[in-house]
């Protein structure tokens, strides 16, 4: 048998996508982050205060809801189209990695049959060192522990 060499394309999904396709990834990649969450908190916080403190808008909430639900009706589904994309990407990396997992897997198992290939091999001469050693007039325990000595 023959060991396998382990071929791993490590091809960019991400250079691979449409123009639409990068702009959902890029947005769900920044839309995703906690300076985000603070940015939202902290805009909300403000129009809130200048709509209070101006008196130009007495009941700031009712705008302020239309304003985050259209953005979030834009945002939800381009969100979930970006997080579709980067999940196709992580499955493709996923499956490179078990190809590249039960490569290694079936070269170990070669690598195995061929150890114990040369393990009957040796046992095999080890044998037919010890008859001839027998054959002629040694004892292949004595000249084991000569051997060793000289060593």
């Amino acid at each position: 048998m023959k060991i396998k060499k382990i071929n791993i394309a490590t091809q960019n999904v991400t250079s691979q996508l449409s123009l639409n396709d990068r702009i959902a990834v890029y947005i769900t990649e920044r839309l995703g982050t906690m300076a985000m969450v603070y940015g939202a908190i902290v805009f909300i916080l403000f129009w809130m205060f200048v709509g209070y403190e101006t008196y130009e808008d007495p009941y700031p909430f009712p705008l302020l809801l239309l304003i985050i639900n259209i953005v979030t009706m834009i945002l939800l589904p381009l969100i979930m189209v970006g997080q579709n994309l980067m999940n196709r990407e992580e499955q493709i990396r996923s499956n490179e990695a078990r190809k590249a997992t039960m490569t290694s897997y079936e070269n170990i198992l070669v690598i195995l049959e061929c150890l114990e290939k040369d393990e009957r091999e040796l046992l095999y001469q080890t044998k037919v060192l010890n008859a001839l050693l027998t054959a002629a007039g040694h004892d292949p325990k004595k000249f084991r522990s000569e051997v060793k000595l000289q060593d």
